[in-house]
């Protein structure tokens, strides 16, 4: 046989070899028990011990971690494997958690279908060899030190239903291959050092139902596309640099709980399509440069629970549709430059826990709230607004208020004595309005009160003696007095 054709052979014999057994740096296994040595040898600090098992005398379908097919299985193999590390409540040491790498050797576990190695503090790049786990629907690596580029090797894994690479050091831009992962409904890649625009090509992913890119260095404009994903339920972006205007194209998002785009530089109006998301109940918009009204029909979603447009530049009054909010706990807008009154029903929905409209133009009065109450509210904050009048009695039906500031209004009158009813009072802060005449002696009965400020108004008369816990009174002129000299 001349050497053309002993050259050729060898070519047909390699070709032979490589479409039947996998070749992983530079070697050819058809042993999983020998693959998870090669993945535990990487490992180069186990501190609990949990691999101490994994060795040759016993059979790897036993070890900590790992799962096998059934045993009445032809052929049995590993489906899962699961090293993900914990937390120690009383302590967050990096002595506890496993370092290393992950072995190329995963390669060979290729009926794998769950493999999770999260919350430790392995490091490195991915290993291409992930390609080859072409049966992966679950791959968790959240919570380590991987860093490098997005693994292009994870977007040949069409069977992916779940990704999590997120608190790890990756950067770099996203591929676009990444759209190749049709059967991807979890995505998770929060907490890193991505940068580059958001792909378009992720919108097509359109089985999505989360995902989290927040608090990475994501730029550009939020692209129209994003419509596309209408199964998603949870979207979060927060954290990122990115600007322009918020696309209309978000309210085709129906199904939608979650939206968090804070902490941008996103400007520009709200758009009204927001109002049609009707399964939202988290709505995060805060620290970014919006401006113009808020959407009028923004209180007609009766799921929505949490809203907070705080830190922006919005203007005009607060839409009355905020009073139909029936599941709405939390509201935060301050930091703005609202103007108009206050709704009254918004103080008479029945889950309000917190409402902080502090730092805006507001005027009008207190809302007398006579007819219905948040009974749950346990903190109003409407500091530095421009509201007037008079305290209505209806104050003391807080039952729950905890925190109250109304500081830097221009409220006028008497300090009503139903305040005396807020036993659940913490901290008060009245101060710098024109409030006049005495302090009512039922505030000094709190039990729980510790800090109260009343400066800067027109006050007289004695000081009440305080019986609870009270640390700290600035009096009129804003001296603070300290308790042993109040009682």
């Amino acid at each position: 046989m001349n050497n053309a054709m002993q050259f050729f052979m060898m070519i047909l014999i390699f070709l032979f070899l490589q479409h039947h057994f996998n070749f992983i740096n530079g070697r050819i296994s058809l042993s999983e028990h020998e693959a998870l040595l090669g993945i535990k040898s990487a490992i180069t600090s186990d501190p609990y011990n949990r691999l101490s098992s994994w060795n040759s005398t016993t059979h790897h379908c036993t070890w900590p971690g790992v799962i096998c097919s059934s045993e009445s299985a032809p052929n049995r193999h590993i489906i899962s494997l699961d090293i993900s590390g914990f937390l120690v409540a009383s302590s967050l040491s990096p002595n506890i958690f496993m370092t290393g790498t992950l072995s190329p050797d995963i390669g060979f576990l290729t009926n794998l279908q769950n493999l999770s190695m999260a919350d430790n503090l392995l490091s490195g790049p991915l290993p291409s060899s992930l390609s080859l786990l072409c049966d992966l629907q679950h791959l968790d690596l959240s919570g380590n030190m991987f860093n490098g580029p997005f693994p292009s090797s994870l977007s040949s894994l069409k069977a992916l239903r779940y990704l999590d690479l997120s608190s790890n050091e990756f950067n770099g831009s996203l591929p676009s291959s990444l759209s190749s992962l049709k059967a991807l409904q979890y995505l998770d890649l929060g907490h890193n050092k991505f940068t580059g625009p958001l792909p378009l090509d992720v919108a097509e992913t359109v089985q999505l139902r989360y995902l989290n890119l927040g608090f990475n260095n994501f730029s550009g404009e939020i692209p129209s596309e994003i419509g596309k994903l209408q199964f998603l339920e949870d979207l979060n972006l927060e954290s990122n640099a990115l600007y322009g205007a918020l696309p209309s194209e978000l309210g085709y998002l129906t199904s939608l709980n979650q939206l968090d785009l804070s902490m941008n530089q996103l400007s520009g109006e709200i758009p009204e399509s927001i109002s049609q998301l009707n399964n939202l109940t988290d709505l995060d918009l805060s620290n970014n440069n919006l401006s113009g009204s808020l959407p009028r029909n923004l209180g007609t979603n009766r799921k929505l629970e949490y809203l907070d447009l705080s830190r922006n530049k919005l203007t005009g009054n607060l839409p009355e549709s905020l009073g139909s909010c029936q599941s709405l706990i939390d509201i935060r807008m301050d930091n703005n430059m609202l103007s108009g009154s206050i709704p009254k029903s918004l103080f008479g929905l029945p889950k309000l826990e917190q409402i902080d409209l502090s730092n805006n133009h507001l005027s009008g009065g207190f809302p007398d709230t006579r007819d219905s109450v948040a009974l749950n509210l346990n903190m109003i904050d409407l500091a530095n607004n421009e509201l007037n009048g008079t305290l209505p009695p209806t104050i003391g039906n807080f039952s729950s208020l905890m925190w109250l500031s109304l500081t830097g209004n221009g409220f006028t009158g008497s300090i009503p004595p139903e305040i005396g009813n807020l036993q659940q009072l913490d901290e008060i802060d009245l101060s710098r309005n024109n409030f006049s005449g005495k302090i009512p002696y039922q505030i000094s009965l709190h039990p729980n009160l510790v800090t109260l400020n009343f400066s800067r108004n027109q006050l007289s008369g004695d000081i009440p003696e305080f019986r609870g816990k009270l640390s700290f009174f600035w009096g009129e002129g804003g001296t603070m007095i300290g308790k042993d000299l109040i009682t």
